[in-house]
């Protein structure tokens, strides 16, 4: 049963790293979206995020969002709920946190040219992000597997 239970632990912290990995390739997707959409259609943030359609790691944030935007409807202080209650879930680090609220908070508060601007600079952090959570996950998820398979059978020899 220790065993087990240490092996589960290991598990889920590797698990966080594969979440966050596929979170921020979504959220690039998600930015190439939202730029395209201001760039050609130029609609608000908030019927941009009603309109965006993901699956899988992106749509726990999305959802909240959107339920969010109908209690707030304030878009950067929705946006900024939805990132605090789901880092977890999603597994970002505090960079990564920092780096989606301040894409939120000042998306739709410039003209056009600006916004494009600043998805461009969040492109670049994203990718940024996207390759610092693949190498995470590629070093450290096989390690926390075995540290908790490892540690579980310490510790039951030393019980013994």
């Amino acid at each position: 049963m220790l065993i087990f239970c240490t092996s589960w632990m290991g598990y889920l912290a590797s698990h966080r790293l594969v979440v966050r990995r596929m979170f921020w390739e979504q959220y690039l997707q998600f930015i190439n979206f939202v730029q395209t959409q201001i760039g050609y259609v130029a609609i608000s943030p908030c019927q941009i995020v009603k309109n965006y359609h993901a699956k899988n790691e992106i749509n726990i944030f999305l959802n909240c969002l959107k339920n969010e935007l109908d209690f707030e409807g304030n878009f950067p202080r929705a946006w900024v709920n939805s990132v605090k209650k789901t880092k977890k879930e999603l597994g970002l680090t505090e960079d990564d946190e920092n780096v989606v609220l301040d894409f939120g908070e000042k998306l739709g508060s410039s003209d056009i040219r600006n916004q494009l601007k600043h998805c461009n600079m969040h492109i670049k952090f994203a990718n940024d992000h996207l390759k610092e959570a693949d190498c995470a996950k590629k070093e450290m998820s096989r390690l926390y597997l075995t540290l908790g398979a490892a540690t579980g059978m310490g510790l039951s020899l030393l019980f013994m």
